[in-house]
């Protein structure tokens, strides 16, 4: 099941990361058009369409800011996953569960949000 999520987890992201990279060329004509419309417009009306263009410029970064967050926590929590699989690879589970109980809780606490937080 960890596996599957995790494949699901990646597209996801990886399309995210796409989509944002689609999205640039028309953000940047958006800017160039704004900016030549504002020496086109009267004053007042420029003053809209400079708003208009900070906003969306801004709502393209905020979204673009969420993704790149989503993906470190995504390469996180599989680097993270890596290591516990390499753990359980070389030893029982037994030793696994010694091992948890010897983290700090903070370390267990930062590990389990990584796991769950996605």
């Amino acid at each position: 099941m960890f596996k599957v999520e995790g494949i699901r987890l990646v597209v996801t992201v990886q399309l995210q990361k796409q989509c944002a990279a689609d999205m640039k060329p028309v953000a940047d004509r958006l800017s160039k058009t704004g900016s030549a419309l504002i020496k086109l417009v009267a004053e007042d009306e420029a003053e809209r369409v400079h708003e208009v263009v900070d906003d969306l410029t801004s709502r393209f970064d905020a979204v673009k800011s969420v993704i790149r967050q989503r993906a470190n926590k995504l390469d996180d929590a599989l680097q993270h996953m890596s290591e516990v699989r390499r753990i359980l690879d070389s030893v029982c589970v037994c030793e696994f569960v010694c091992l948890l109980v010897s983290m700090r809780c903070s370390d267990v606490a930062v590990f389990l949000d990584l796991l769950t937080g996605l």
